[in-house]
């Protein structure tokens, strides 16, 4: 019993004709014919009373009643995978890192679903390394983020460099400085992002080096509130150049002349993985505008 053989059944019963069954599906006569004796065989009943007119059966018109929502599901199933062929339906699920979420992703993955109402979407923002693991289990299809801890089924293809700059209160007297360097930070209280993330890595392993005091840092995991207390004169912040984007007024951000620090941003995935044309869409879109990214300096 296959689904061709139920298909022409309800075809037969409902036009009362093999000819007209076979004519619609563009089949021979003798295959519609052949199609639904085997179909009896697998049964062990009898479909059809032949005679002047094709009528069913009592077991005809059970299996008639049962197929009808059964042969639904299967063609909304096969008009599903048609549209997932297409990259028209599907699921994503997608990790990243801030201020990357906030900042550059909206501009892509809104106009990207949009349109696509059979499409689930899940974005978990998150570190890199939280993000890595995830991905690593198969919990994320991929992620947006920097470089993860060592995972021997996982690929990192870079999209940009990330700089770091120094955010100063507009009425800062560094804000007006021409040349900032390192040496001008050191009476001032600096705030970092949150424990975890790469930019707070790179700048302990700078700080560490220049035999900078990190216990007289502030660590702030919110990017909005980081620029907040600097604003108000809590310290000043080192931050992804990128944060920059949301302008937040009464800031000002600087370049640290002898402080070039930057970090990897790119596409966290799985060895092997094949991704399908959604999944294709939606990256090759995430690329475009992340690698399209430059620095101001």
């Amino acid at each position: 019993m296959d689904l061709k053989s139920l298909k022409t059944f309800k075809l037969i019963a409902t036009n009362g004709s093999f000819q007209q069954a076979a004519q619609e599906q563009n089949y021979a006569q003798s295959t519609v014919t052949m199609q639904i004796k085997k179909l009896e065989e697998d049964l062990g009943v009898k479909l059809f009373e032949r005679g002047k007119k094709i009528a069913l059966t009592e077991a005809g018109r059970v299996l008639l009643e049962e197929i009808t929502p059964l042969l639904f599901s299967a063609e909304s199933i096969r008009q599903k995978l048609t549209s997932y062929d297409k990259g028209e339906a599907g699921m994503i699920r997608m990790g990243a890192i801030e201020p990357t979420t906030r900042l550059m992703l909206p501009s892509v993955i809104v106009p990207f679903l949009k349109d696509r109402h059979h499409v689930k979407f899940e974005l978990e923002v998150g570190n890199t390394n939280n993000l890595g693991h995830r991905v690593a289990k198969g919990e994320l299809d991929f992620a947006v983020c920097s470089i993860p801890s060592a995972e021997e089924n996982l690929v990192f293809t870079q999209w940009f460099e990330e700089t770091l700059g120094l955010l100063v209160p507009q009425y800062h007297p560094l804000a007006d400085k021409e040349i900032i360097n390192f040496s001008d930070l050191t009476r001032e209280r600096l705030l970092f992002p949150g424990q975890n993330s790469a930019c707070r890595h790179i700048l302990e392993t700078y700080l560490m080096k220049q035999g900078k005091n990190l216990y007289s840092t502030i660590a702030i995991g919110s990017t909005e509130m980081l620029k907040k207390a600097v604003v108000q004169g809590l310290g000043l912040a080192i931050v992804p150049v990128i944060s920059d984007k949301s302008n937040l007024e009464g800031t000002v951000l600087r370049k640290v002349n002898d402080m070039q620090l930057s970090y990897p941003i790119g596409l966290v995935q799985r060895k092997n993985q094949i991704a399908g044309n959604l999944q294709t869409t939606l990256l090759n879109e995430l690329r475009r505008e992340l690698t399209a990214w430059k620095a101001p300096w």
